[in-house]
């Protein structure tokens, strides 16, 4: 399961096993990488097959050719323009309470098919955060101005954290619905005091206990999600050259409680050699 917040976060909890055809249709095409995205980049790091790369704290790379194993147990931080993961690689990621972030950097893709500039993984992936929680519900209604809430369940939510409480009005004039988003300021189990009140009322939805309609019960507390996740990977500059995520070319793996911002550049305009299909925020 996961939850899309559009133009903003994907937050993917998900198990996967990627299969697609062997075959490659060569550089020029706008839906398979080339072979090798790093071939004659001058800032090349090549992964070979049997070795480890395993950075530890932050790190910088140009072009990132991974025929091993790239290992991010002890990295806190990594920058990358290009990270190019062949069919013989492995790139591994543990849940371990840690925060990581993968950068991609702000630089614009080289080649003829604007592969570059994103992550294109296809061997082996192992990308997981530290479960949490993804989603629950309030146990009361939200009232405008108030600062303080309980949920269900937030296992794994902590102080920081970014929530998104909807928006369960019933407004039949607009049907216009404008979810909130507040950080953790505090909390005590299921007792969560926001960062500032309540701009809105989030109330829940009603049935009628009687015939006449008289008297309501309470049935669903509105829904309460997560957004915050210890491996992140993201545009360094979302307003400039944004990255992407593609599994593609047979990749196998799972990616589970991963935040992936601000990524993605295939827009809504026509399809062009200059603005390819397939550059998703997560492409699988």
């Amino acid at each position: 399961t996961g939850l899309l917040v559009p133009g903003r976060r994907v937050l993917i909890a998900l198990g996967l096993t990627l299969l697609s055809p062997a075959g490659r249709v060569g550089a020029q095409s706008m839906t398979m990488p080339p072979s090798d995205l790093c071939a004659g980049a001058p800032d090349t790091t090549v992964v070979a097959k049997g070795a480890t790369l395993a950075p530890a704290g932050s790190a910088t790379f140009g072009c990132l050719s991974v025929h091993g194993t790239l290992d991010l147990s002890n990295a806190r931080a990594i920058t990358v323009r290009t990270l190019h993961q062949h069919a013989d690689g492995m790139i591994r990621a543990v849940a371990d309470g840690t925060s990581r972030e993968i950068v991609i950097a702000d630089v614009a893709p080289a080649d003829e098919g604007r592969f570059g500039t994103g992550l294109v993984l296809e061997g082996r992936v192992e990308l997981e955060g530290t479960a949490k929680t993804a989603w629950t519900r309030l146990t009361a209604e939200l009232a405008e101005g108030a600062r303080t809430i309980e949920v269900a369940n937030a296992a794994g939510w902590a102080v920081g954290d970014t929530i998104v409480v909807a928006d369960s009005r019933d407004d039949i004039r607009t049907n216009l619905r404008t979810p909130e988003t507040f950080t953790v300021a505090s909390i005590s189990g299921s007792q969560i005091t926001l960062d500032r009140p309540a701009a809105i009322s989030h109330p829940a939805s009603r049935a009628c206990s009687d015939a006449g309609c008289t008297t309501f019960n309470l049935e669903r507390f509105a829904p309460v999600g997560n957004l915050s996740r210890s491996l992140v990977i993201r545009s360094a500059n979302p307003g400039g050259n944004r990255g992407h995520l593609m599994l593609t070319m047979g990749a196998t793996g799972f990616v589970r409680n991963v935040e992936i911002r601000d990524m993605g550049r295939t827009t809504n305009e026509f399809i062009t050699p200059a603005n390819p299909k397939g550059r998703y925020a997560a492409h699988l």
